[in-house]
């Protein structure tokens, strides 16, 4: 199960049925999550079956003009 800002996103993750396959890449996006002005991002993960896996996380700014 993945948390972002105490917001569960993703429950009973099972990535390799995600990947379809062994060694594939698999990419989640997720847009709108806002970070308070201490600039704090929680990431939170909790194993279902076996161990947790991250390889990386990318945060962008979002653009403030709309």
């Amino acid at each position: 199960n993945v948390w972002l800002q105490d917001a569960e996103v993703l429950k009973d993750f099972d990535i390799l049925s995600a990947a379809s396959e062994p060694m594939r890449t698999v990419v989640l996006q997720y847009r709108d999550i806002d970070v308070d002005r201490s600039g704090v991002f929680k990431l939170q993960l909790k194993s279902v079956q076996g161990s947790t896996l991250i390889s990386g996380v990318e945060l962008r700014r979002q653009s403030t003009s709309r």
